[in-house]
C-alpha cells in the first residue's frame, strides 16, 4: 500500500518499492542499528582503463556496480531507518552516495533534506511549474543540494544546458569552483563526463557524449554544458535553459532586481507550450529596504501556491520554507531526524557526546553548545538566541533563523509603534493562547435605570459586544458622572475611550454597505503597565437602525465610566 504525505502542503505520494526490490537492512534486525551509512567505492575501481579518447573502458565486474548505482540514482533507494521503512528520490541518494560537499566532507542523512527532495520531485512532474523558491535559515545546505542536482542533470539527461548565478560575481564563481567543479572531480569514473574543454576551466563544463564504455554501458551525456553569470536581470535571456540554480536571491545588489531576473529566465525555460528547463532559488533574506530582501518577496508573493489552491501561480513557480529548528545543526539525532522538543535521555546522550566539548583541565564548556542547550531541544534553542537582542541585531538574527515565512521578511525595528516582530510573536501567542470574549448587549434597568449587560441569545444576529475585562459588577465605579450645563458626562474619562467608526448605505444598501465599529480601550497608565493601552471590547456589525449603534456605545460608555 503507498503513502500520501502532506509536504508544505503538497501529497506527495511514497510508492512502497516492487516486488524484489532491495531494501538496505544494514546487515542487521535491530532497529537501532538501521540507519544510514554512506558505502565507500570498491577496491575493484581502484584500476581503471581509459581508451586513447579518454573514455573508461569498464571490467564486467565494474559494469554491474556501475549500472545498479545508475539506477538507484535514477529510482531512488529504499532502507530501513530505525526499523521504518524509507524512500529517498535518485537526486537524493545522489548526493547523499556520491556528492562531496565544498569542506570535503559527504553530506550526512537529514530526514528534512529527504523532506525537500521528495517535495522537488512532486513539483518537477507538475508540468507548469518552472521552479522552487526556497527560504531557509543560513547553512541549511540548499545550495549545495541545487549545485549537486546541476551536475545530475548534466550526467543523467542528455544535450543539458546548466547555469547557476548568485548575488555577486564573486560569489557565482566560488560557487561554481568551490561547489560544482569541486564536487563533479571526486565523482567515481563512471558518473563523471569527459570534459571537451579544459580541464582545469574554472567558468565552464563542456561534457563529452560518452561517459565509459563496454557492453553494458548506459551513461551518457551528450554535449551537457554547466557554467555561471554575474548576478545581472539578462544573465540567462537566451536559447535554452534546462537547469538553473538562481542562489541567493534574497541578497541580490539593489540595483538587479531579482523579480525582474526570474521573468527573463523564464523564458529559456518554455519553448511554446512545454517546458524545458527548471529552476532552484534557495535564499536567505537581507532587510527589505536595505538590501535585496523586497525583491525577493515580490518573487515569493508571486509564487506563492497556497494563493492558488496549488494551481498554477502567476510567476509559474512555488514555495518551500522549513522552519529554523527543523534540521538545526547539533540538534539532529542518529536517525536523521530533527530533535525539535526536549530530547529523551537516550538522544540526549547522543548529542551531547557529538556536539558538546569540554576543556581537558578546566571542564568548561568550549563548543557552541552545551548540555544546557541540548536540553532545551532545537525550537527553544533557536529562540534563545534571540534573547537580549535588540534593533538590527535581533532583526538579522530572526532573518537568518527564521521560525515561519513571516519572520524571512522581518523588520524588529524597535523604535517603531507597528513593530511587526512583535506584532506576529503577538499573533502567535494569542493562536496558542486566545483570549476569552463573552458575547454581550448592555441595556438600561427600568427599575433602577442602571446600566446592565447580558449575554447575547442564539437568535440576536451578529450585532453585538465582545468584551474581554470589566464585566463583574463593582468593578468600576459606576454612576459617577459630571455635569456642565446640563449635560451629563463619564467622571472617570481618564481610564478609557470609546472610539466608533459609524456606516453608510451608501455602497450598495443595507447589504453590501459598510459596517460599524466601536473599540473600548484603556487609556494609557505607567502604574499599570499590563493592561495600558489594552484593547478591551469591541462592537463590529451592521445593526437595523442607527439608533442601536447609538444606543450601545452610550450604554457601554455609562456602565465603564
Amino acid at each position: 500500500m503507498n503513502l500520501a504525505v502532506n509536504i508544505y502542503g503538497s501529497l506527495v505520494n511514497i510508492l512502497n518499492p516492487p516486488q524484489q526490490e532491495y531494501v538496505e537492512d544494514w546487515g542487521t534486525d535491530n532497529p537501532k542499528e538501521q540507519y544510514w551509512r554512506r558505502k565507500e567505492l570498491p577496491s575493484i575501481f581502484d584500476d581503471v582503463i581509459f581508451d586513447d579518447d579518454g573514455n573508461a573502458v569498464l571490467t564486467d565486474e565494474q559494469e554491474q556496480y556501475a549500472a545498479e548505482e545508475w539506477r538507484r540514482c535514477r529510482k531512488g533507494f529504499y532502507f530501513l531507518n530505525n526499523g521504518n521503512l524509507t524512500y529517498i528520490t535518485g537526486k537524493n541518494y545522489f548526493y547523499l552516495q556520491w556528492w562531496k560537499l565544498e569542506d570535503d566532507i559527504f553530506p550526512d542523512y537529514r530526514d528534512a533534506d529527504r523532506r525537500y527532495f521528495l517535495f522537488l520531485n512532486y513539483w518537477e512532474n507538475i508540468l507548469w511549474c518552472l521552479g522552487i523558491g526556497r527560504g531557509k535559515k543560513r547553512r541549511e545546505g540548499a545550495s549545495s543540494q541545487a549545485t549537486s542536482n546541476l551536475l545530475y542533470e548534466c550526467i543523467f539527461f542528455t544535450n543539458s544546458n546548466c547555469g547557476l548565478v548568485s548575488k555577486t560575481n564573486i560569489d557565482s564563481r566560488d560557487t561554481f569552483t568551490d561547489m560544482a567543479a569541486f564536487g563533479y572531480h571526486q565523482l567515481p569514473v563512471f558518473f563523471k563526463p569527459r570534459q571537451l574543454n579544459r580541464a582545469d576551466s574554472v567558468t565552464e563544463f563542456v561534457f563529452a557524449a560518452k561517459i565509459v564504455k563496454g557492453k553494458n554501458a548506459t551513461a551518457k551525456g551528450n554535449r551537457s554544458k554547466l557554467n555561471y553569470r554575474a548576478p545581472v536581470e539578462n544573465a540567462y535571456d537566451r536559447g535554452r535553459m534546462t537547469r538553473i540554480l538562481a542562489d541567493e536571491g534574497g541578497k541580490w545588489p539593489l540595483d538587479v532586481k531579482f523579480s525582474k531576473f526570474i521573468s527573463k529566465v523564464t523564458k529559456t525555460m518554455v519553448k511554446g507550450a512545454k517546458r524545458v528547463g527548471f529552476c532552484e532559488a534557495p535564499s536567505t533574506v537581507n532587510e527589505l529596504t536595505k538590501g535585496g530582501g523586497a525583491e525577493f518577496k515580490k518573487f515569493w508573493d508571486g509564487a506563492n501556491q497556497f494563493k492558488t489552491g496549488g494551481k498554477k501561480t502567476p510567476n509559474r513557480f512555488v514555495t518551500y520554507f522549513t522552519e529554523a529548528f527543523d534540521n538545526y545543526e547539533g540538534f539532529i539525532d542518529k536517525y536523521g531526524m530533527s530533535v525539535i522538543d526536549a530530547p529523551d535521555e537516550e538522544t540526549y546522550k547522543y548529542l551531547v557526546d557529538k556536539w558538546v566539548t569540554k576543556d581537558p583541565i578546566t571542564g568548561d564548556t568550549i563548543s557552541e553548545l552545551s548540555e544546557d542547550d541540548i536540553r532545551l531541544g532545537a525550537r527553544a534553542y533557536v529562540y534563545s538566541r534571540r534573547v537580549g537582542l535588540v534593533g538590527d541585531l535581533l532583526e538579522e538574527e530572526i532573518r537568518q533563523n527564521p521560525c515561519t515565512v513571516q519572520e524571512m521578511f522581518e523588520a524588529a525595528n524597535t523604535d517603531c509603534a507597528f513593530n511587526s516582530f512583535n506584532i506576529n510573536l503577538r499573533k502567535k501567542e494569542l493562536e496558542s493562547n486566545p483570549v476569552y470574549k463573552r458575547k454581550v448587549v448592555f441595556y438600561r434597568d427600568e427599575e433602577t435605570q442602571k446600566v446592565r449587560w447580558r449575554d447575547i441569545t442564539a437568535n440576536e444576529g451578529n450585532f453585538h459586544w465582545e468584551i474581554t475585562w470589566g464585566l463583574n459588577e463593582g468593578l468600576f465605579p459606576t454612576n459617577k458622572f459630571i455635569f456642565q450645563n446640563g449635560t451629563k458626562f463619564p467622571g472617570r474619562s481618564d481610564d478609557g475611550a470609546i472610539a466608533v467608526d459609524s456606516y453608510s448605505n451608501s455602497q450598495g444598501g443595507r447589504r453590501y454597505g459598510s459596517k460599524a465599529c466601536a473599540l473600548i480601550g484603556r487609556r494609557s497608565d505607567l502604574l499599570d503597565p499590563e493592561n495600558t493601552g489594552k484593547a478591551i471590547g469591541m462592537l463590529y456589525g451592521r445593526p437595523s437602525e442607527k439608533d442601536k449603534l447609538h444606543s450601545q456605545v452610550m450604554l457601554a460608555g455609562e456602565w465603564y465610566w
